[in-house]
């Protein structure tokens, strides 16, 4: 009705005959009505950030919840959420509280979760709170909501046991993750995932919406073995930017994207027990300027199989895209002394024009049989696939070295007929080389030896 209006009036205003056709109180009550209905639709089709303190803020706090960390908020943070989904308004969370929640929380639309400031506003979430605990695009479980396009900011997430996602993105557009901590001790909690989920949504999936996403200056911490938890994950996604994390004693993948594309992943601080930067089935895919370490768990290492992953998700699925334009650049990734890993610290499974480019891989553990760089294509000698599918291609490996106590060697493997294009091997330092298949170029690269000290 709003908008019917606002253009009534505005196509009044264009036409000289209205104008001129009207006393002057009329024109002037015309004048009064078009500034109220503009001022009115613009209101309501703002949305306030955290930025902006301004506007429709709720809280929690209003609905009855305690915020002692004890007492369950649950029903009291939902009202919040509810109200302030429905008006596009702030969810503010007091500072120096910890509201607890025991149940999956729903929020759509324009809301923005936001703390008082960084760090003191709390979130703990308890054993029961399900599978998914804040699920964006859902108004209830089967039910969707408007696209969710708001901010989660400056809030301190707790889970110290359970196992699920903390921040599940249904139908997301726009949406902002920044300046947050989660604390995931040695539970299974992640802090982001999204996909599809037929007992929580049996829709069309095809309505959901799934792009423009931004995860920056976020902090997760956590105590975990090596069936722990993943720190932030997305599936299914188109425009997605993870920047400026630190990410700390994850379990699995530090950080996982799969079937998505046009994907940023920048300056990130990574420290896994044995996890990856995981990239799946994606395409348009830039991982630059991050730092990975292995770490011990308790007191000792577990056995990953690499630090970067770019390929295919499984070897044995078709309906998923060709992992493909992925450049891997400036990262530096580190093998402390006592790691155990096998593998290699990058690894390039099936996946076509890739560029792995002035990375510093430094392994400084004798106990470590991981290669520096793996190139492979997939085996599929026993599958009855299409027989292009899984051949690697197009592959430039430039600049990087490999080096540290126990240098490391770049390689290929696998039957040459399963590559295509060109292999570019220019300009790098390691232990050794092995590429033999005829398309397999290589120039200008050094030859180190191992330094014993």
């Amino acid at each position: 009705m709003e908008e019917f209006n606002l253009n009534y009036m505005n196509n009044f205003f264009t036409s000289k005959k209205n104008i001129s056709s009207h006393p002057i109180v009329i024109r002037i009550v015309f004048v009064l009505l078009y500034i109220l209905l503009v001022a009115t639709y613009s209101s309501k089709a703002e949305a306030f950030n955290c930025d902006q303190r301004k506007g429709k803020i709720y809280s929690p706090d209003q609905y009855g919840a305690i915020g002692n960390g004890v007492s369950d908020d649950s029903i009291a943070v939902q009202k919040a959420l509810t109200r302030c989904s429905k008006e596009n308004a702030v969810c503010v969370f007091t500072k120096n509280k910890e509201y607890f929640i025991n149940t999956p929380l729903f929020v759509w639309g324009r809301a923005s979760i936001c703390g008082d400031d960084s760090g003191s506003s709390q979130i703990k979430v308890g054993k029961d709170a399900g599978k998914y605990v804040l699920n964006f695009g859902l108004k209830e479980k089967h039910i969707l909501g408007h696209i969710y396009s708001g901010q989660i900011k400056n809030i301190s997430f707790s889970a110290q046991e359970g196992r699920g996602r903390l921040l599940y993105f249904w139908n997301t557009s726009g949406a902002i993750i920044e300046n947050n901590i989660f604390d995931f001790g040695n539970s299974g909690y992640s802090a982001t995932s999204s996909g599809n989920d037929y007992y929580w949504f049996n829709g069309n999936s095809k309505k959901l919406v799934r792009e423009n996403i931004t995860i920056r200056n976020n902090s997760i911490n956590a105590n975990s073995d090596k069936y722990g938890s993943e720190g932030f994950g997305l599936s299914l996604f188109d425009n997605v930017i993870i920047e400026n994390n630190h990410i700390y004693g994850t379990g699995d993948d530090p950080i996982g994207i799969h079937v998505c594309q046009n994907v940023k992943i920048i300056g990130n601080k990574l420290y896994s027990v044995d996890g990856r930067i995981f990239v799946s089935n994606s395409s348009g895919v830039e991982i630059k300027n991050n730092f990975h370490s292995r770490i011990k768990t308790s007191d000792k290492f577990e056995r990953g199989i690499s630090l970067i992953y770019a390929g295919y998700e499984t070897s044995n699925n078709i309906k998923y895209p060709k992992p493909s334009k992925i450049t891997i650049e400036d990262n530096k990734l580190t093998y402390p002394k006592g790691a155990i890993d096998n593998g290699a610290a990058i690894y390039v499974y099936g996946a076509d024009r890739v560029e792995i480019i002035h990375n510093t891989i430094i392994n400084n553990s004798r106990t470590v049989n991981a290669s520096g760089l793996h190139i492979l294509p997939l085996d599929i000698k026993k599958r009855k696939f299409n027989n292009n599918y899984g051949k690697i291609g197009n592959i430039k490996i430039t600049g990087n070295k490999f080096i540290g106590k126990y240098p490391s060697i770049a390689r290929m493997t696998g039957n040459c007929n399963r590559y295509y294009g060109s292999v570019k091997i220019f300009d790098n330092e390691a232990l050794g080389y092995s590429f033999y298949c005829k398309n397999a170029v290589m120039k200008n690269n050094s030859v180190l030896m191992p330094v014993f000290f």
